[in-house]
């Protein structure tokens, strides 16, 4: 919990917030299937707030808990929440979805008047605009096969992954046939390094990847896995509020 060095302290010898992480500690220590948190940070300032949501956010990515967490702060939701229910000013149920999905689809004037002043730059993550690729080589293909493949699929490049889907690359169709008369078995000579995205973070941090690359930028998840790609027109129509993307 980031407490090592106050295992021998008495209670009044810790802050808010490492009272927080003691509290949080205790309730996962009876490993329960759901954790109830209750406006949990709602009396910390505001850095120490900050950084016990990216603890939570760290123990949930690494136990795999199911969380429901209450709160009064629409940030909070978001940066919390895989999905957020709203209730509104009688306490009724007016939506429950993904974050992107309530910003870019509010269910209600409600709703939309609730989160008209969240940045999506800063919510919406690469995962929501992420598309699956047409067509994906493995390094042991041969280059006649690997344009033949490209050009069925009418595409002038191709992801590479390794046999456990993970991303090892890109191969361009027009570098394949300018050397396709070399003795070469497999497409591996032709693979090149290129700049990936992780399915969780937000456009902002992807936005200058994705305007500076010259083809589809492949997104990933933490262990490398290709997932699919993303481009900057999916992300600026999001960001625009287009509902038909």
């Amino acid at each position: 919990m980031g407490l090592a060095g106050w295992e021998n302290s008495m209670p009044d010898e810790l802050s808010g917030g490492m009272k927080q992480r003691v509290g949080l500690a205790r309730a996962l220590a009876i490993d329960p299937d759901i954790l109830l948190m209750d406006e949990p940070f709602s009396a910390l300032d505001p850095l120490i707030r900050d950084n016990m949501q990216e603890e939570l956010l760290r123990i949930q990515r690494k136990m795999k808990k199911t969380i429901i967490f209450i709160t009064h702060d629409l940030n909070e939701a978001v940066k919390l929440g895989n999905r957020v229910a709203i209730l509104n000013e009688e306490g009724v149920l007016v939506q429950i979805d993904t974050v992107e999905n309530i910003l870019i689809n509010p269910a209600t004037e409600f709703v939309k008047t609730f989160v008209q002043n969240v940045d999506r730059h800063h919510v919406i993550k690469v995962e929501y605009i992420t598309k699956q690729n047409k067509i994906v080589l493995t390094p042991n293909v041969s280059p006649s096969e690997a344009i033949n493949k490209l050009k069925k699929n009418r595409v002038t490049y191709s992801f590479v992954v390794d046999e456990g889907q993970k991303l090892l690359g890109i191969i361009l169709l027009s570098e394949i046939e300018k050397s396709k008369s070399e003795e070469n078995t497999t497409i591996e000579p032709y693979i090149k390094k290129c700049n990936s995205l992780e399915n969780v973070i937000t456009l902002a941090e992807a936005l200058p990847f994705l305007i500076t690359s010259k083809t589809a930028v492949p997104v990933v998840d933490e262990e490398g896995i290709l997932l699919g790609h993303a481009n900057e027109k999916a992300a600026i129509e999001i960001l625009r509020g287009d509902p038909h993307n």
